[in-house]
């Protein structure tokens, strides 16, 4: 008997979309694209700043009344993908630590 009782079909379904098309757009537009060209202007920490508040707002969508507190923490989220991305100079590790993130909620 398994632990946690899970649609097989919704966990296939949310595993591919955790790391399908929209996750790969995510990161190439916000780590990819727009954290480099932040960093030729404003120097590494701002960028990683102003993309995670980009991708925060960009995210506003996905509540029905979005709060400060949940803006706070997808802007956090953001950051630590923009942090992992300037360490590790390449869109690997933010890709698949962005896929896990989304594919928490088949836990809860």
């Amino acid at each position: 008997m398994p632990m946690i009782e899970v649609d097989l079909e919704f966990a296939v379904m949310l595993l591919i979309g955790s790391f399908g098309v929209v996750l790969w757009q995510e990161e190439n537009i916000y780590r990819g694209y727009l954290q480099p060209k932040l960093e030729a202007i404003a120097g590494r920490w701002k960028a990683n700043i102003s993309q995670a508040i980009l991708f925060s707002i960009a995210h506003i969508g996905f509540w029905q009344s979005p709060s400060l507190k949940s803006l706070a923490v997808v802007a956090l989220i953001g950051f630590i993908l923009g942090y992992y991305r300037q360490h590790y100079r390449s869109l690997v590790a933010p890709f698949i630590a962005h896929g896990l993130v989304d594919f928490l909620p088949i836990f809860w």
